[in-house]
């Protein structure tokens, strides 16, 4: 994969022109390897966890709608067996006696009830627009002054809603909002306590109460009560009870009177939102429906701040993964920049290098290595310079490359010899080390005569040179080349015996013969 990668990379133009160095090939590449890595791995978790959310969310919904229309169910289905049990006292013919007592009961601080009737459709039939005839009804001043009403408020806003209170002596239960009649938050509640003779009861109560359950710890959560065909009985906003909102255009409420299933989950679009919704019948009420929606924005925050977490952490791990990649490139990139230095140095011939290994990889065997070899070379090249001083620098060279040969070789070559004439009596009143001074001064003039015509010398004997053109390398003219190097030997004699001819320094005379 690296491999394929560096490839990749390398057939880059712009980065062929830049000519990176290996620190900046790894910093890159193991950073695009860490950017693709965690971008698939953050791309498919947060998939998972998106869809994972969604799924909690539809669920709570919808376990939530089912929470709140069983506790409705619970407050309405209290509510109407209060209702059933004042028609039973009416009947029992206690209902008048214990007037006094069930005031206090029913009309208590704590209590959201502020009205209760009994009335038939006989009396229905009596009643107008402005005025609701009833068989019997409870209330008291006090309770309804506390909660902002008269009876005559209550009365006039029952007769607003005949319609409702006839479907009750039929034998329906329902629960209208009758707050915009009122000014005030309220619902009623009308139910059929003897169907047969068209009896019914209804209560008023204020919202508080009901409003309550629906108003839960979780604030994404919306959750409203409906009625038939879609105006708000109870709602989180006050002033949507007050107006008795028509929410008929939203599908949710659509859905929730249309739909022939008790209870279900949708996903809808709503005053330009996407929504999720959970929608429940009431069992107590056919007119009712509980539903509970969310914002997918809202229930999907956590989805977006899960992905900038996950950004921002990838962020850190690339950071940091190219600090480490930057620290460890220099453990090799350093020790290879001492390698290519070395090895300059070795190319302009300076040898004597000491690198120390570092690591114990295979960076650290090759400084090893190179340190050796570089030893090596010093040790050749000194071993090299000491032959070259006792044998011509091209002998030198074959020797240390192996390329003569041991038995020699027949070739044609051209040899000279030469001596000082009346050496031993020249030497007679010299001291040896003036002697050697001597010789290496006369020698080093005439080898170097040699060494430049191509010559090689073959051997000292005393004051005698020997020296071979011709071998072990020829130059086609040997001969030539020999002689023109007895030639330039006679003439610079004659300048070295310039201010020569005392007794420490004798003039030198000498002989030499040629053969091919």
């Amino acid at each position: 994969m690296q491999e394929k990668l560096t490839l990749l990379i390398s057939k880059i133009p712009f980065i062929n022109r830049i000519n990176p160095s290996i620190r900046v090939k790894l910093m890159v590449i193991i950073s695009a390897i860490v950017m693709i890595s965690l971008g698939v791995l953050t791309l498919s978790n947060l998939t998972v966890f998106q869809t994972t959310m969604s799924g909690m969310v539809t669920i709570h919904n919808s376990e939530s709608t089912t929470l709140l229309a069983e506790k409705v169910d619970a407050e309405i289905e209290s509510r109407l067996k209060t209702l059933r049990l004042l028609y039973g006292l009416k009947v029992s013919g206690t209902l008048y006696s214990e007037r006094a007592m069930l005031q206090r009961t029913f009309f208590s601080e704590k209590d959201d009830c502020v009205y209760i009737c009994i009335y038939s459709s006989t009396t229905l039939a009596r009643s107008d627009d402005n005025t609701l005839v009833v068989d019997f009804d409870i209330f008291t001043e006090e309770h309804l002054k506390e909660a902002g009403l008269s009876s005559l408020e209550v009365k006039k806003a029952l007769a607003a809603n005949r319609a409702e209170l006839e479907k009750a002596t039929l034998g329906e239960t329902l629960l209208i909002n009758i707050s915009p009649g009122l000014k005030r938050a309220t619902w009623l509640l009308v139910t059929s306590v003897n169907s047969a003779e068209g009896i019914a009861a209804a209560g008023v109560y204020t919202t508080e109460k009901l409003a309550s359950i629906f108003l839960g710890d979780n604030k994404l959560l919306t959750s409203y009560l409906v009625e038939r065909p879609g105006n708000v009985v109870i709602h989180p906003d006050e002033k949507k009870i007050l107006e008795r909102e028509d929410l008929t255009g939203n599908p949710i409420v659509k859905d929730l009177f249309q739909a022939r299933v008790k209870h279900a989950m949708t996903n809808y679009e709503y005053q330009g939102a996407a929504r999720l919704g959970a929608f429940h019948h009431l069992e107590t009420a056919g007119n009712l429906g509980v539903i509970t929606s969310v914002l997918e924005e809202d229930a999907f925050r956590e989805v977006r701040w899960a992905r900038i977490n996950a950004v921002l952490i990838s962020l850190i791990i690339i950071v940091l993964a190219i600090l480490f990649v930057y620290f460890f490139s220099k453990s090799i990139s350093e020790p290879v920049k001492e390698l290519v230095r070395a090895s300059q140095q070795i190319s302009e011939g300076h040898y004597d290098i000491v690198l120390e290994a570092k690591t114990r990889d295979e960076i650290g065997e090759l400084t090893t290595s190179f340190s050796k070899m570089s030893k090596g070379l010093a040790e050749r090249e000194k071993l090299k310079g000491a032959l070259g001083k006792f044998v011509n620098e091209e002998i030198a060279r074959q020797v240390m490359e192996g390329e003569l040969r041991l038995g020699g070789e027949q070739k044609e070559a051209t040899v000279f010899f030469s001596d000082i004439r009346s050496f031993t009596k020249m030497s007679e009143p010299l001291e040896p080390a003036e002697i050697v001074a001597f010789l290496n001064e006369y020698m080093t003039l005439m080898v170097g005569i040699i060494n430049r015509t191509h010559g090689v010398v073959d051997k000292f004997i005393g004051d005698a040179i020997m020296a071979v053109w011709g071998a072990p390398v020829s130059k086609g003219n040997d001969a030539a080349n020999c002689v023109l190097a007895a030639l330039e030997m006679r003439a610079k004699l004659l300048d070295f015996n310039k201010g020569r001819g005392s007794k420490e320094r004798p003039i030198i005379h000498v002989g030499c013969g040629i053969n091919t």
